[in-house]
């Protein structure tokens, strides 16, 4: 890989986190975090992984039927940090194929 290039600065790799959703019947769906870092935006792989670790307790055993649903279960958790719910966002729509 090349060097990712910023007005601030420079960056040889980003910090990805990683999601897995798996549903009762055993179907797997991946989503994905990947904040460029604190030296461009405020958001970063450490806050990710601290948000999803407060989301991903409240998403055990719920029923999600609907993107609306997961973001309104996400919402009673965590406000905010819509970088980190996106991973479990493509989690879900993973899910649906």
């Amino acid at each position: 890989g090349g060097v990712y290039r910023m007005a601030s600065a420079d960056g040889e790799a980003l910090d990805s986190t990683l999601v897995e959703t798996v549903t009762g019947d055993g179907l797997t769906g991946w989503g994905e975090t990947c904040p460029v870092g604190p030296v461009y935006q405020p958001h970063h792989a450490l806050g990710a992984r601290a948000a999803i670790a407060e989301i991903a307790p409240g998403l055990i055993g719920c029923e999600i039927a609907s993107i609306r649903l997961l973001a309104r279960q996400m919402g009673e958790r965590l406000n905010g940090h819509g970088y980190a719910k996106a991973a479990f966002d493509m989690a879900f729509l993973d899910l649906l194929g």
